[in-house]
């Protein structure tokens, strides 16, 4: 790295305070002088042009977002505040608020809210301050924090209608869809900055769009559009609107205009994108949160949309952490028919989900609710191991990592009566790879099999768990190999060592304690039938005998 500017300046800087120091005469103070003039033009003409580059990195950064502007999902309002006027105040709030804007606009927005919090310290309830944040906040996603900083500007300024607008965009990222219609029409009504009153009409389309209510979605995009012909997301969520109400051609014929528009826009390649993918008969995206792009078929959007959200936000995956940052595709098959489409008919027929990892790509068959949660965590489990050791890892292990990664502690009771371990039969890692690919009730037990392996090497792996055999997975030559490098001991030595731990744990003391209640139940009941027998005898003896007195 070579060496800082303001070294050389420093060094500059000693030598002339060492001329100073050591000038024995006037003729020597004088040329020391001139050298300190000269310094001081060279150092105030270095700050204006540092001053100017300044300003022009501002530039550098608004190029940039042009060119990588993200088209994942609708992006928040563009910050376009005027920039706060300086004036002289003995607490210094301004220069905080300056800081804060100036931060906003180069796209720190983690520094903007620290600076911007400084100033409201300094000056609590300056307005100006106070929408700065709210904008900072929305713009870094701390969406809970943002809302109630706008709340605080609407209260003082209710004809506010950006931040009646940054509020309704807030309450659309949080599914509030009700608080959203509220503040974006009334941002319409107000009607008193062109464009808030241009976005609000927009986030209400992707309101309706989002609730299914497309013909409502298609009336607020067009208005959008007239509003304002340079906003070319329109076209993109327009056509898809048109597209999700049955329009197809409609659809196709307005993301060729957004195309069209400008070519060069981020959305209107979007565009594009679309017109090729429905060309190759696929259908689009039907809503995206986060990362995770959800597609559904109708019916089933608001499910696809939830879970959507509990991948985006997935964590602690054992050794590996959160997932990379990578897009995700969810689809949800609602048949078993269409589930097999997807999956080419390659699965067994017990399977109710799949992952992909190269695609990015999970399939969950969706023909009932129940259950959903926990098998999209575990096929986010086979994302987050694959994506992280890259090759393949034996079946077990990746089918054990999952099941403990979805905390799947039910697959256990069918270990629990399996009379197979309880006799003391040994089953090997292979035995469990295949019993994975057999039938549903060798599938059951081969997942317990393998999630019991995987816990094992977790224990042995003390408070670190799985971290360092996945920390040396992806280098490894072999599973073996990382097993040697982690444990020291081999594939063969940890298949004989599980073997004898699920022996102890799911021998006949657990057999017996898992079947004990079934046999309790059927004695209490047999005791009970003896004793109501022995009740009916009693009474017919007694009948017996009182005839045989009676004669």
């Amino acid at each position: 790295m070579g060496e800082s500017p303001v070294a050389a300046l420093r060094r500059e800087y000693d030598a002339i305070a060492r001329q100073l120091d050591s000038a024995p005469g006037n003729a020597e103070r004088e040329a020391a002088k001139r050298e300190i003039i000269a310094y001081f033009k060279k150092i105030d003409g270095m700050l204006g042009e540092l001053t100017q580059l300044k300003d022009d990195i501002r530039q550098l950064v608004d190029r940039y977002k042009q060119i990588a502007a993200d088209t994942k999902q609708a992006a928040a309002p563009e910050f376009t505040g005027q920039r706060p006027v300086l004036h002289a105040d003995h607490i210094g709030a301004t220069t905080f608020i300056e800081k804060g804007w100036s931060l906003i606009s180069l796209g720190d927005h983690a520094g903007a809210i620290s600076s911007l919090q400084r100033a409201l310290q300094l000056s609590p309830g300056e307005t100006q301050a106070e929408s700065l944040l709210g904008w900072a906040q929305m713009l870094h996603e701390d969406y809970d924090d943002a809302l109630g900083t706008f709340q605080k500007v609407l209260m003082k300024e209710p004809a506010n209608s950006l931040a009646r607008i940054n509020v309704g965009y807030i309450c659309l990222k949080k599914r509030i869809f009700g608080e959203a219609i509220e503040h974006l029409s009334k941002a319409i009504r107000l009607d008193n900055d062109k464009k808030a009153t241009l976005y609000a009409h927009f986030y209400l389309g992707l309101v309706y769009l989002q609730r299914e209510m497309y013909e409502d979605a298609e009336t607020f995009f067009d208005k959008t559009l007239k509003l304002g012909p340079n906003l070319i997301e329109a076209y993109y969520e327009l056509g898809r609107a048109h597209w999700f109400a049955g329009d197809q051609a409609k659809a196709k014929s307005t993301w060729e205009d957004g195309f069209k528009a400008n070519k060069f826009n981020p959305w209107g390649k979007k565009c594009q994108e679309m017109l090729e993918l429905v060309a190759r008969g696929e259908e689009p995206p039907r809503d995206t949160v986060g990362r995770v792009t959800a597609v559904a078929w109708p019916g089933q959007q608001a499910l696809a949309t939830s879970l959507a959200e509990i991948a985006d936000q997935a964590r602690d995956f054992p050794g590996v952490g959160p997932l990379p940052d990578r897009p995700i595709r969810l689809i949800l098959a609602p048949t078993r028919a269409t589930y097999d489409s997807l999956t080419r008919g390659r699965l067994p027929l017990w399977s109710e989900g799949a992952a992909f990892p190269d695609a990015g790509t999970i399939v969950l068959l969706a023909d009932r609710s129940s259950g959903l949660p926990a098998a999209l965590r575990h096929e986010l489990a086979h994302l987050a191991l694959r994506w992280h050791v890259v090759h393949h890892v034996p079946l077990w292990f990746e089918e054990g990592y999952a099941a403990v990664a979805a905390q799947e502690w039910d697959r256990f009771d069918a270990l629990r009566v399996n009379w197979q371990l309880a006799r003391g039969a040994r089953m090997d890692l292979d035995d469990v790879d295949r019993a994975l690919r057999g039938a549903r009730g060798d599938a059951e037990t081969g997942y317990a099999l393998a999630a019991t392996a995987v816990l094992l090497l977790e224990r042995w792996g003390g408070k670190q768990g799985l971290a360092p055999l996945l920390a040396n997975l992806p280098h490894a030559e072999s599973f073996d190999a990382a097993l040697r490098e982690t444990y020291h001991i081999t594939e063969g030595d940890f298949e004989l060592r599980w073997q004898r731990d699920l022996g102890s744990r799911y021998g006949w003391l657990s057999w017996i304690a898992a079947m004990g209640f079934f046999w309790l139940t059927i004695g209490a009941l047999l005791a009970a039938l003896v004793v109501l027998r022995r009740r009916r005898d009693r009474a017919k003896r007694q009948l017996l005998d009182d005839v045989e007195i009676t004669e």
